[in-house]
């Protein structure tokens, strides 16, 4: 595959990223309190949908997940590190438990 197919795939996705992001903030302040809260709560219940069959494949993956909760608990309640804002405070607690995942369950398998 050629540098264009991969830079036509790549504007074509940060287009839509874009677009989806700026229909969200417009639409974020047109929404009642009410569904904006409920699809607050629908990203959460997505993730999950997408974690837990994942979790029944592999067992590791729990152990990932608990990682995940532990880091973010700390970003809670711990005062010298409780500072953050909630999403970066749960962007760190996941891209964290990842890496070490990645590096202590790494099933050596290649993707090509």
């Amino acid at each position: 595959m050629s540098r264009t197919y991969f830079f036509g795939l790549a504007s074509i996705s940060t287009a839509g990223w874009m677009l989806g992001t700026t229909l969200g903030a417009m639409l974020g302040s047109i929404v009642p309190t009410v569904i904006s809260n409920a699809l607050s709560i629908a990203l959460y219940a997505m993730f999950i949908a997408i974690i837990i069959p994942e979790m029944k494949k592999d067992k590791n993956i729990i152990k990932v997940v608990a990682l995940a909760i532990i880091i973010r608990s700390g970003f809670y309640y711990l005062p010298i590190i409780n500072q953050l804002s909630s999403g970066f405070a749960m962007t760190i607690s996941a891209l964290t438990s990842a890496f070490i995942g990645a590096v202590l369950f790494n099933k050596g398998e290649a993707h090509g």
